[in-house]
């Protein structure tokens, strides 16, 4: 496989209504970082799909950068994902537990994106992983994704998760163990949406982007 890497406000009323399937019951909200000029703007260049197989990406989640996403994810649409798992950082920090998901349904501008019930059952089992939509429904790092998710995957289904800076090594062991058996489905696309360097100057910016683009190479951890 191959990784690549790839204001806002659509606001409407927390929509939470509550849907089931035959064996989840799941809330339903809406998307309210969606800027229309600049996701409209984004999709507007046209990319070549990559002849490999793409099993994951990073991503911006500024919506300054849509450009980027959009090329991300117009590059993998062609190789019809059925889940994309979403990873994205929790900026302020709160919350229950470190890491966060949602097991709602989110309505965006360019269509609905539901959660895989499915594949969000066992990660229910860890102690450190608890559901809060209201939380997800406000951090921008994940919901200003779903637009393009809806956009260029239609059909995908969604597991969004944002990470606390606190999380403990042995957390995150067991979050990469359920990453790793998840993502063996050819199925599931991993996204991390991640804006990495925050009020640098460009010289010190391209420094840490050097760095990460090492960790990511040699595929460490450290």
């Amino acid at each position: 496989g191959v990784i690549a890497s790839g204001l806002y406000v659509w606001s409407a009323t927390p929509d939470q209504q509550v849907l089931s399937d035959e064996s989840h019951t799941f809330e339903e909200f809406s998307v309210i970082h969606f800027d229309s000029q600049l996701f409209y703007k984004s999709i507007q260049k046209h990319v070549f799909p990559m002849h490999q197989n793409i099993r994951a990406g990073i991503v911006p989640h500024h919506l300054l950068a849509g450009e980027l996403i959009a090329d991300f994810f117009q590059r993998v649409t062609h190789q019809n994902y059925q889940t994309v798992i979403l990873l994205g950082p929790n900026h302020q920090n709160i919350g229950q537990s470190t890491v966060i998901y949602s097991g709602g349904k989110w309505n965006t501008p360019l269509g609905s994106v539901n959660p895989n019930m499915e594949m969000i059952d066992p990660l229910q089992k860890l102690s450190f992983v608890t559901e809060d939509n209201q939380l997800m429904q406000q951090e921008h790092s994940v919901s200003g994704i779903m637009p393009y998710v809806a956009h260029y995957m239609p059909k995908a289904q969604i597991i969004p998760l944002v990470i606390s800076n606190s999380m403990t090594s042995s957390e995150f062991e067991q979050l990469l163990n359920w990453l790793k058996a998840v993502a063996a489905d050819d199925n599931v696309l991993l996204v991390g949406a991640v804006d990495f360097s925050h009020y640098l100057n460009s010289q010190e910016a391209a420094n840490k982007d050097k760095q990460t683009q090492k960790a990511l190479e040699n595929f460490s951890t450290e």
